[in-house]
C-alpha cells in the first residue's frame, strides 16, 4: 500500500508499506544548486580583497611629552604610489623635515632615538625612501596638508615611524656659512648631519604607522 503525503515547502513525498523511510522530492537539490554561485561568488570576493593587501594605514603623532599632536594617514592611490595627509598642531612655526624610519617606536622618554635610521629599501643614505615634502606649521602652531609619493606604497611602511624633525630639511643641500646653520664646504660635520637628518635636527613628534585595512 503506498500513500502520498503533502508537506507544505517539500512537494509530495511517499511512503510505502513495508519501507517506511521518506524519500523528498527534487526541490531541496534544486535549492542548494541555487544556492551554490552564491557561495562561489563570496569566495571569489574575499580572495580579491585579500590580494589587495594594505591600502590604508594611520599613525598618531605624539610630542616629547607625550601628548598627541597630529595624525598622519596613507592611502594606497594607482600602481605603486601613497598617498600621505597629515595635520599637526602645537608646532613651531616654519618648515619641519618629514620622514619614515625604520623602527616602529616611539620612546620620548628617549628623544625619539628609537625610531633608527632612515627607511630605504636599498638602504641608501640620499636619497631615500622616507624622505618626504616637508611639513609647513603656521604661526598659530597648526599645519595640514597632502601629497602623493611613488617611493612606497602603503604596506612597506606599516610598522614603521613617521616623524617631525625640529627644523627644515635641505634635501642634501649643504648650506654653506658662517651661520650656526652652515657648514665649511663638504666639513665632517655637514656631512654626517646631512646623512642623519637631512640638517633637520632632533625629532619633535613621531608615530607609528598602524594598518587600518
Amino acid at each position: 500500500m503506498q500513500a502520498g503525503l503533502a508537506y507544505p515547502g517539500y512537494g509530495t513525498m511517499s511512503r510505502t508499506a513495508g519501507n517506511p523511510g521518506i524519500r523528498p522530492a527534487g526541490r531541496p537539490w534544486r535549492l542548494a544548486l541555487l544556492a551554490l554561485p552564491a557561495a562561489f561568488a563570496s569566495v571569489w570576493i574575499w580572495l580579491a580583497v585579500a590580494g589587495a593587501g594594505t591600502t590604508l594605514a594611520r599613525a598618531q603623532l605624539i610630542d616629547l611629552q607625550g601628548h598627541v599632536v597630529g595624525q598622519v594617514t596613507f592611502s594606497q592611490a594607482g600602481g605603486h604610489a601613497s598617498r600621505v595627509r597629515y595635520s599637526v598642531r602645537g608646532l613651531v612655526e616654519g618648515f619641519h623635515g618629514f620622514h619614515i624610519h625604520v623602527n616602529g617606536v616611539c620612546d620620548a622618554a628617549h628623544r625619539f632615538d628609537s625610531v633608527g635610521d632612515h627607511y630605504d629599501h636599498a638602504h641608501r643614505e640620499q636619497p631615500f625612501d622616507g624622505e618626504m615634502p616637508p611639513v609647513l606649521v603656521g604661526s598659530n602652531g597648526t599645519g595640514s596638508g597632502s601629497f602623493l609619493t611613488d617611493r612606497f606604497a602603503v604596506a612597506d611602511v606599516v610598522g614603521r615611524a613617521v616623524v617631525v624633525h625640529a627644523f627644515a630639511d635641505n634635501f642634501a643641500n649643504v648650506p654653506i656659512g658662517n651661520a650656526k646653520d652652515q657648514y665649511w664646504p663638504n666639513g665632517p660635520k655637514a656631512v654626517a648631519r646631512t646623512s642623519a637628518t637631512g640638517n633637520a635636527g632632533p625629532p619633535v613628534a613621531c608615530g607609528v604607522i598602524r594598518r587600518i585595512r
